[in-house]
């Protein structure tokens, strides 16, 4: 089998028509102006590949890529978008079948994250509509109503999370709907609620003094080194570290030297959000040379969401080993831009 052909499609959302302003902010950010040359309105795989191939990101949330890519956009201009995604493009001489599609899809996708595209985008519309609220009968059957939307749902009750619902809807002398009973089995669940790990721990008919559960899962913390900033206080980490220095580009607006920022005394931040802090400013500071020196800033750096849009450049400089090919077409207020890398 030959080496297949590749494309990159973004897909644009956006509210209403755009403007040209909007259009040239796109067309400029999208073709990452170090190539504005490459720029086409035809894909660069179709009617030269039997078999086109293309994935992305799924239509039922927007990724996070998405949300950078659309506040660039609106910073710069174009803010009629609202949604922006990307996707891959694979072409193939051979015709292949669905089994032999399967098979070279499944090592290059995340199946959780993405999926195949049939056809090409018109929409992020997904087709599904959400099923009307229904009233569980619990007045007419009892718990046994619940019971059974309990194994329907996976709600994880036992007798006592039935008998405790079922009271609260019988004081309020109507039947709960689907929804209000499944925020319950979430904001009462024993992730939210820890009610068995911050309960009274009994063994052998005795209660266990001054400790429950979830005592005995932080006591490892409290003799060990006090270092953790926010144990068992957030789904993250972070520890004490040492007095440091920020730094900071001298000139935001343009290529300049990094400089020491003074930091108080008391001033103490953690080892991870200084190297965070140090990476961020190299690459707004790697961004703006890049401009200044080839005259093609990236939209992806940091620093191109901090500046305006710049004049489009008369020369280009190629920042990649790859060169690139791009392609643009309008449905309605739908966008689809391809970009196509080609062997190196």
């Amino acid at each position: 089998m030959e080496a297949p052909g590749t494309e990159w499609c973004f897909y644009v959302e956006a509210e209403g028509s755009l403007d040209a302003q909007e259009l040239a902010v796109l067309d400029y950010a999208l073709s990452e102006t170090f190539e504005p040359r490459q720029f086409g309105p035809e894909s660069f795989l179709e009617g030269r590949f039997s078999t086109i191939i293309e994935f992305g990101p799924r239509l039922s949330f927007e990724t996070a890529w998405s949300s950078n890519a659309v506040e660039i956009c609106r910073r710069s201009g174009a803010r009629s978008v609202r949604r922006l995604e990307r996707s891959v493009r694979l072409g193939f001489a051979e015709p292949l079948s669905g089994e032999e599609i399967d098979e070279i899809l499944a090592p290059l996708h995340d199946r959780m994250t993405e999926m195949r595209y049939a056809e090409p985008l018109t929409s992020f519309e997904t087709g599904i509509s959400p099923e009307p609220v229904r009233r569980i009968p619990l007045l007419a059957r009892g718990s046994a109503a619940l019971a059974e939307f309990d194994r329907a749902y996976g709600c994880s009750w036992d007798s006592s999370d039935l008998e405790l619902i079922a009271g609260i809807f019988r004081r309020l002398e109507r039947d709960p709907t689907d929804v209000e009973l499944f925020q319950i089995a979430q904001a009462n669940s024993e992730h939210s609620r820890h009610w068995v790990f911050k309960g009274e721990l009994w063994v052998d008919g005795e209660r266990v003094p001054e400790k429950n559960l979830m005592e005995i899962v932080k006591q490892p913390l409290a003799t060990s080194g006090p270092n953790s900033v926010i144990a068992f206080r957030d789904d993250s980490s972070a520890i004490h570290g040492t007095q440091v220095r920020l730094f900071a580009a001298s000139a935001p607006l343009g290529p300049s030297p990094l400089v020491r920022m003074p930091t108080p005394p008391s001033c103490r931040i953690s080892a991870t959000m200084v190297e965070a802090t140090s990476s961020k400013a190299a690459l707004r500071m790697r961004g703006a040379s890049s401009t200044m020196v080839t005259g093609t800033p990236r939209w992806r750096s940091a620093s191109a969401a901090l500046m305006p849009i710049m004049p489009p450049p008369t020369t280009s400089a190629r920042c990649s080993p790859c060169p690139s090919r791009y392609r643009a077409s309008r449905v309605a207020s739908f966008w689809r831009v391809k970009v196509k890398h080609l062997s190196c």
